[in-house]
């Protein structure tokens, strides 16, 4: 199980990259009145916290990870959109992906290392 962790840290990248892009519409950025990257900074920072609280992972790993999940998440929705709806809509492609992988990555590597600092040490040794 121990090897499979990265996964799951992936994985909830995809989750939170799921409320940023697929949850909102393009003209209107919004979702319940708060706006995509506030919630994408805000989930991506508040999991980093709680793995790096309780898994007591490296921050810039579970940083990396969780920005690739969102990263996964953009690029999925560019595919559906260019495959389904308009082709002509994601002509900075290159540019969405890059911008949600470094909201993400700035803001869990922030509450990765804010998780492994308040994080009790470990008092068995």
């Amino acid at each position: 199980m121990q090897t499979k962790r990265w996964l799951f840290y992936v994985l909830g990248g995809l989750v939170v990259g799921i409320f940023y892009a697929w949850f909102n519409d393009y003209n209107n950025p919004t979702v319940l009145g708060i706006k995509v990257k506030t919630i994408l900074m805000t989930a991506s920072s508040i999991l980093a916290f709680l793995l790096c609280y309780f898994e007591r992972g490296k921050a810039v790993i579970i940083a990396l990870q969780i920005s690739a999940g969102v990263a996964l998440a953009v690029i999925l929705r560019i595919i559906w959109d260019l495959t389904f709806v308009d082709e002509t809509m994601h002509n900075l492609a290159p540019f969405e992906i890059g911008l949600a992988f470094g909201l993400s990555f700035i803001t869990s590597l922030i509450g990765g290392l804010v998780g492994s600092f308040v994080r009790p040490k470990n008092t068995n040794a």
